[in-house]
């Protein structure tokens, strides 16, 4: 029989975790696992939204150009610019463009992968419930904005004159779009102003710029107050949960729900007329 003296001396007296992986001897409420620490800046940060508008000016100009030279030759630029489609397309192009940029900045420190490094962390439990939080959270501000002046027509309805443009926005409005904006704002911004700020802070001007950009959409104050506290939601899921994907759920349910409200109000999006009567 072997004797004690040929066991490893790591071994002896030693504590029953110190052989455990660290992350185990670790509580998952630890401050530590909580703390914000991304690779990029503030700077990276400001390069990504001033790099969107940018280029959304840009791609809709190009792609505006390239469909009234190509398919209508004779109709005026600015309303061939304003065409769902043209805008859709060139969204789309701003958004596979970002996704480049944001991948090579997340990844720029050695052996870092995107999604770990974003805190993407797709929940492995509770889905149902981050469904049920977006459906819920649309439920209590649609109820709000009755309270609200809200106006009876607003830029954003322009993109539902027809049904397939109206089908091409709630694709979007349920996949990128949502992923895109969570990416940005809880998956780049958040963290920045977490680790300079306290957690409530952060999530405030977190939410504040996400509500502001969707201005141009609605043309009223209303309607941003709205999507303020749909960001203040999503950014407490974010922080709370420590995962984008969580974000991304909520924030894909809402709009789900959003879409659908939409589609039966107008009879499957045939009689699309009615969202403004």
């Amino acid at each position: 029989m072997s004797s004690n003296s040929e066991w490893p001396q790591a071994t002896l007296g030693a504590p029953e975790n110190a052989m455990l992986p660290e992350s185990s001897a670790t509580p998952l409420n630890a401050p530590e696992a909580l703390s914000e620490n991304p690779t990029w800046s503030g700077w990276d940060v400001v390069k990504i939204f001033v790099m969107a508008i940018v280029l959304l000016i840009g791609c809709l100009l190009g792609v505006a150009l390239a469909t009234k030279l190509i398919a209508f030759p004779h109709t005026k630029f600015m309303v061939v610019m304003a065409f769902p489609l043209v805008n859709f397309v060139a969204q789309m192009l701003v958004y596979l463009a970002l996704l480049a940029y944001m991948m090579r900045v997340a990844t720029r420190r050695e052996g870092t992968e995107f999604w770990s490094s974003i805190r993407w962390n797709w929940p492995l439990h509770g889905i149902g419930g981050l469904v049920l939080t977006g459906i819920v959270s649309f439920v209590a501000l649609f109820a709000i904005a009755h309270l609200l002046p809200m106006p009876k027509k607003s830029p954003f309805e322009q993109f539902f004159t027809r049904p397939l443009d109206a089908y091409a926005i709630a694709v979007l409005a349920v996949s990128i779009g949502p992923l895109m904006e969570e990416l940005a704002f809880r998956g780049f911004l958040y963290p920045i102003l977490a680790r300079r700020l306290n957690v409530r802070t952060a999530i405030l001007f977190t939410a504040l710029p996400f509500a502001l950009i969707h201005y141009p959409e609605y043309g009223s104050w209303s309607p941003v107050l709205i999507v303020f506290l749909v960001g203040l939601v999503l950014t407490v899921v974010r922080a709370w949960r420590q995962s984008v994907a969580a974000g991304f759920i909520v924030h894909a349910a809402y709009n789900g729900v959003q879409m659908a409200v939409v589609f039966v109000a107008t009879g499957g999006f045939r009689h699309l007329e009615k969202m403004t009567q």
